[in-house]
């Protein structure tokens, strides 16, 4: 996709492959219908010179409703349609399909039913299809290069259940101690919000034998309630 005049996006590079054999059954840049305002080229690979080729050599499919007329060309409402966070691919294609599998879910759904997190489709290919993707730099990615890698990792995880499992576990390990850092740091920040006064008009006795070896300073409990020592800097947390 791409940036678009109003603040929109749209679709500008549509890739089919074939889950079973890998062929090639679509890969063609989209015109957009309505003037582009940033090419993200980071991501989507394409620059305005790509599409004004493929445009004048009458290469490029004429807008979202060509594209989609090409789609339905290998896809029906049976059709299973394979992807990696698909809702963004069928808003560009304003398509609604009930018919799907999405490899961004099934990972996350692998790790736990409770995980929000969803992990990218480059840590995805190299770490359950050992496939490195996505590392050009300032060209971008390669939409079928990343189609591609979507079917990798879908077969991986279809073909390989313990594989998929293993990775799983370890991800959830990853999750559950991320969690545990996170409450602990909130836990911590409360208890240092909550340690803003001191009060300093208790009565004494100065003839009291014990006075004045109670002294207490700042840097006696420091360690203590997981600050750096004002005098050594040593951070209790940092073990």
């Amino acid at each position: 996709m791409v940036s678009v005049r109003g603040g929109s996006s749209e679709l500008a590079q549509l890739c089919l492959v074939d889950l079973v054999t890998a062929e090639v059954l679509i890969n063609s840049l989209v015109q957009p219908t309505k003037q582009v305002t940033d090419w993200r080229t980071k991501y989507s690979g394409i620059r305005a010179s790509d599409m004004a080729l493929e445009v004048q050599n009458n290469r490029a499919l004429r807008g979202w409703k060509a594209a989609q007329m090409e789609l339905w060309k290998y896809v029906d409402s049976d059709t299973v349609i394979v992807g990696h966070a698909l809702q963004h691919d069928l808003k560009a294609l304003h398509v609604i399909h009930h018919r799907v599998m999405d490899t961004s879910i099934m990972t996350r759904l692998a790790v736990s039913q409770e995980c929000k997190r969803s992990w990218s489709l480059k840590v995805l290919c190299a770490e359950l299809a050992d496939r490195d993707i996505q590392n050009h730099g300032a060209k971008g990615h390669i939409c079928l290069e990343d189609t591609l890698g979507t079917r990798e990792v879908f077969l991986q995880c279809i073909l390989k259940p313990e594989k998929l499992m293993l990775w799983a576990s370890k991800r959830l390990a990853e999750e559950q101690v991320k969690q545990l850092a996170q409450r602990l740091a909130r836990s911590l920040h409360t208890e240092r919000a909550n340690l803003t006064t001191i009060d300093c008009n208790m009565p004494y006795d100065e003839d009291d034998d014990d006075y004045e070896s109670e002294v207490l300073r700042w840097s006696d409990i420091a360690e203590d309630l997981g600050w750096p020592h004002p005098d050594t800097g040593y951070d209790p947390w940092s073990d």
